[in-house]
């Protein structure tokens, strides 16, 4: 049986800010915890590993959540790619 072939799944967000703004936002750790989850071991460099940590709200039997990625491509306020196992995910900032 052959490898199945899906499109990618694409999902632009329009945000009503500067693209320096944003692109901080999706570059600095402290700011990454406020909005997503918790990046640890996160560098805007390519090859950096890094997890996203995330501890169960607070009254709930939940679980913790850890996500193994990497920056597997960057350009400046351009183009980060991380690395989810075997998915991609790209983050552009544009004027």
């Amino acid at each position: 049986m052959g490898k199945l072939s899906l499109p990618p799944i694409t999902n632009a967000v329009v945000y009503e800010h500067p693209p320096a703004r944003v692109w901080r936002a999706l570059t600095d750790p402290e700011l990454l915890a406020r909005w997503l989850m918790r990046p640890v071991g996160f560098a805007p460099v390519v090859g950096t590993p890094f997890e996203f940590r995330a501890d169960p709200a607070p009254g709930c039997d939940g679980f913790n959540v850890l996500i193994a990625r990497a920056v597997l491509g960057l350009g400046w306020r351009r183009l980060l790619v991380r690395q989810l196992r075997r998915a991609l995910e790209s983050l552009a900032t544009h004027p």
